[in-house]
């Protein structure tokens, strides 16, 4: 009842960008998903998240009460909003658990970490199938 007036549903946009600048905060109640890719994209513009709890995938990217909050009940509407109240009520909290979702965005998820990590894994097979190629010996 207290949010009554303040939540839109704008529906489908293009500019994504712009509705999340426009946010206090992420929610994201899904019961099923492949990958998640839209919670990575408000962590990484700074917005706390209230996830749904995906087998595989949100405990790898939210710490939870760190870097966001998993419902681990979409369905229970007093747990999700008792989330939703400390973190509306809370600027400072808004702003710590923003700044965290964003640091672990950058640092596990972006381009270059990624890049990194697959990098990482190509030289260690071939670590494991010729130590001189790792060490940039030729054959």
């Amino acid at each position: 009842p207290g949010l009554k007036g303040t939540v839109r549903l704008t529906g489908r946009t293009d500019d994504v960008a712009k509705h999340m600048a426009a946010a206090d905060l992420f929610v994201f109640l899904s019961r099923k998903e492949g990958l998640g890719l839209v919670i990575l994209e408000a962590m990484a513009t700074g917005l706390p998240c209230v996830v749904s709890s995906l087998d595989g995938i949100t405990a790898e990217m939210i710490d939870h009460g760190r870097s966001g909050y998993i419902a681990t009940d979409p369905d229970d509407a007093d747990g999700v909003g008792r989330l939703l109240e400390s973190l509306l009520s809370g600027p400072e909290e808004r702003r710590r658990v923003g700044e965290a979702a964003r640091a672990v965005a950058v640092e596990r998820f972006s381009f270059a970490a990624r890049a990194e990590a697959i990098s990482r894994l190509y030289r260690d097979v071939l670590k494991e199938r010729d130590p001189r190629i790792a060490r940039g010996s030729s054959a």
